[in-house]
């Protein structure tokens, strides 16, 4: 869409692939189509498999195969179809994750601007490392020196997801 003009990109793919996603518009903006274009090839197939069924159900079951929320459905959608499954199981399992989250819910009274403390915010980090969902943590708004030495001395006992690592072994279980 950018090449025909559009300024932007609203996309379901940016609630798992946000990295990538942000660095093909970067390119494009930078004048590197090729580079842009290539990033969108390698994310293609991802883009397909989120629009197998009726959106968000696809998202949906990946991010629960994350451990990032629970797959549940209320009507009128309903979870995914075992061949949805068996396609996102197949074009996700080299997907390497990236996990920066705000220090809680933006709050203007707080100093920082928000509530979260360094030590929930790095027992949350921990417990994606210790489940091996997560290849780079870090943080984003609301996050300060303190939230950032709390993670990593948290996080720094467990090793980065690898590709061998069966992650996305759930949605073929569920």
């Amino acid at each position: 869409m950018l090449a025909v003009g559009a300024v932007g990109v609203v996309s379901v793919l940016g609630n798992l692939y946000p990295g990538p996603l942000g660095a093909m518009v970067r390119a494009f903006r930078a004048g590197d189509s090729d580079r842009a274009r290539r990033i969108h090839h390698a994310l293609f197939p991802m883009m397909k498999a989120l629009f197998i069924e009726t959106n968000p159900g696809p998202v949906k079951c990946l991010l629960s195969a994350m451990g990032l929320i629970r797959e549940e459905y209320r009507l009128p959608l309903v979870p995914v179809a075992e061949r949805t499954r068996s396609e996102l199981a197949r074009v996700a399992p080299d997907t390497f994750i990236s996990c920066y989250p705000n220090a809680g819910l933006p709050n203007p009274m707080s100093e920082t601007g928000f509530d979260e403390t360094p030590e929930v915010t790095g027992r949350m980090l921990a417990e994606f490392a210790q489940a091996g969902f997560v290849n780079i943590v870090g943080g984003c708004c609301g996050t300060t020196p303190e939230h950032i030495a709390e993670i990593a001395r948290r996080v720094g006992s467990y090793r980065p997801r690898s590709k061998a690592d069966p992650l996305f072994s759930p949605l073929l279980a569920a």
